[in-house]
């Protein structure tokens, strides 16, 4: 499969912009406001979207404070479900 890479950037400390990506209140401030799950390393996190199943349920794969985040999707669409997602 082919990477896609996007660069973003935002104009804000590195600490604040991890806390809203390596945490539950940080990411629902900016994706989805219902988030279920385990937000450490190895944990699962339930991303929903108006319905009662989960959109995407993503595994926390790693944590490095201030600088990286990545999850790999183990549920969800397909074209999804073995994507790495790093931040």
């Amino acid at each position: 499969m082919a990477d896609i890479r996007h660069r973003v950037g935002i104009s804000a400390p590195r600490e604040q912009v991890y806390e809203a990506l390596a945490t539950k209140d940080g990411v629902a401030r900016w994706w989805t406001h219902e988030i279920h799950g385990d937000a450490a390393p190895g944990g699962k996190l339930e991303f929903f979207f108006g319905s009662p199943e989960p959109s995407a349920v993503m595994e926390v794969t790693e944590l490095v404070p201030s600088r990286r985040v990545s999850w790999r999707c183990v549920e969800g669409p397909d074209e999804w479900v073995g994507t790495d997602v790093t931040f």
